[in-house]
């Protein structure tokens, strides 16, 4: 299976820029549902990585097994659920009210974005972008 190839600390963590830069080119070619969804998708990655970073292990995998080892609990990290990635690194609590509000914007992401031809717009994708990039900060700076 494909996904697999990626599941790595590595892999996640550059996946996190390249789709954070991909988004970036999206937005300024005025292609919002698009720029959203691949930013949606850098959240997604950094977060992956700063998780396995921060339980020491180098794949997806081995953060599975450290988890269940620890929590005693079975977790599916080949999820795309930004809320799941984000309760597991205990730091919400750390988030300030403004913050709070970027997170509520940025977790309304939905993988199923891909599919969707409604191309969005310019408003939308501007609250987005600044809700995910201060998300992006907080878990690059938190976790």
């Amino acid at each position: 299976m494909a996904y697999r190839s990626y599941a790595g600390i590595t892999e996640q963590h550059k996946a996190s820029i390249h789709r954070e830069q991909d988004a970036l080119k999206l937005q300024e070619s005025q292609r919002w549902r698009g720029a959203m969804y691949l930013l949606g998708y850098a959240v997604e990655c950094s977060l992956k990585a700063k998780l396995m970073e921060r339980f020491g292990t180098r794949t997806l995998h081995g953060l599975e097994e450290r988890l269940r080892e620890r929590f005693g609990v079975e977790t599916n990290l080949f999820t795309h659920n930004l809320g799941t990635l984000m309760e597991l690194t205990s730091t919400e609590h750390r988030m300030g009210s403004e913050l709070r509000r970027f997170w509520g914007v940025c977790r309304r992401w939905e993988v199923h974005w891909r599919y969707n031809p409604d191309p969005g717009h310019e408003h939308g994708c501007d609250e987005f972008f600044t809700a995910c990039r201060e998300v992006l900060r907080f878990v690059k700076n938190n976790v």
